[in-house]
């Protein structure tokens, strides 16, 4: 089973897309400033996959399903967390009031 693999399944391919700059004129109504065309074809030039659009939701669940579910932390709200090395030690409140400590590889928000 490969993470990217499903990722690129649930997702939606993207060819070609244009990035809208906007602003809200005198009355409050949203217009367009400046428009720049994009081909994501570059993407797959680069690093051989297309770029891909998917539901943040949906990325998670992909993710989840690929690590053990005990590593996995809901429910939680981050106090902080420091970089150290290759890991990531995080700190949490959980939805009791208690705190918990985490050193993990990833830290996915």
């Amino acid at each position: 089973s490969d993470l990217g693999a499903a990722l690129r399944m649930a997702g939606v391919p993207i060819s070609n897309q244009t990035i809208k700059v906007g602003a809200e004129d005198e009355n409050g109504a949203k217009i367009v400033t400046k428009e720049f065309p994009f081909d994501s074809s570059v993407f797959e030039d680069q690093f051989g996959f297309m770029q891909h659009n998917i539901r943040w939701a949906r990325a998670q669940e992909i993710l989840a399903s690929f690590i053990p579910p005990e590593v996995v932390h809901t429910g939680c709200r981050v106090e902080g967390f420091k970089e150290r090395n290759d890991q990531v030690e995080v700190e949490m409140a959980q939805e009791d009031g208690s705190s918990i400590k985490v050193t993990a590889k990833l830290l996915v928000g």
